[in-house]
């Protein structure tokens, strides 16, 4: 029985000393090539450069900053808007102006009943013509100021623009294909409100993007050129 034992012992020590000896098995994270890492790591670390560059300009109505759930024309899965800018507020004064103006013509044609000396059906028939077209103007406009949209995204520029809300015309060029920037504020209600048009030369297929009647166009031209010199390090 001793004899038993002992080989019994001797056997189970070696066989943890054979387990020890077998190296570790290594999962999936452990067989990546290091050289693989780098290229994201390279993209995370110019992503947080950019989200540096674009947090020193102050969000509002009409500028956002990393906004979430932005969807645009050929969006990467790893792209990011990191500002979406609309024309500025004070520019929808026209539309808006006009709806109300339109409102109080129909509020006062049945105050002081205009069409009086017209039959009832008539009276009636322009009367909701009149309404449908007033709604038309403020649903056209609100539609107009919303869609025609400008993003900055961490790999380029967009330039959505719709036209007549039934035409679409999109314009693109990476960051790094930046030329030139310029902007101007023209108009006192510009200087006011400070909001103006940036005019970005590039050397994509379209070679003029333009963003018109932004907020705070100074700081975002500042903001596309320190972008375009990040993307080209």
């Amino acid at each position: 029985m001793a004899v038993i034992y002992k080989a019994t012992k001797e056997g189970q020590e070696k066989q943890k000393s054979s387990v020890a000896a077998q190296p570790p098995v290594e999962g999936k994270k452990g067989r990546e090539d290091p050289s693989s890492l780098k290229p994201i790591k390279r993209r995370k670390k110019k992503r947080d450069l950019y989200r540096d560059i674009t947090h020193k300009i102050r969000p509002g109505v009409g500028l956002q900053l990393e906004p979430k759930g932005v969807k645009f024309a050929d969006k990467d899965k790893d792209e990011e808007a990191l500002v979406v800018l609309r024309r500025h507020p004070v520019t929808n004064a026209p539309w808006i102006i006009l709806t109300i103006i339109m409102f109080f013509t129909l509020f006062f044609n049945f105050h002081f009943n205009w069409l009086g000396s017209l039959p009832v059906s008539l009276r009636l028939t322009i009367n909701y013509a009149w309404l449908v077209l007033t709604l038309l103007v403020a649903w056209s406009g609100l539609l107009s100021w919303y869609f025609n949209v400008n993003i900055i995204s961490d790999k380029r520029i967009i330039d959505v623009d719709f036209h007549d809300l039934i035409y679409r015309e999109v314009s693109d060029a990476n960051l790094e294909k930046i030329e030139d920037v310029t902007h101007n504020m023209g108009g006192l209600l510009g200087i006011i409100f400070n909001f103006g048009d940036i005019y970005v030369q590039t050397a994509g297929a379209k070679p003029q993007i333009e963003f018109l009647k932004v907020p705070h166009p100074a700081q975002v031209a500042s903001i596309l050129r320190k972008l375009r010199e990040a993307a080209s390090s």
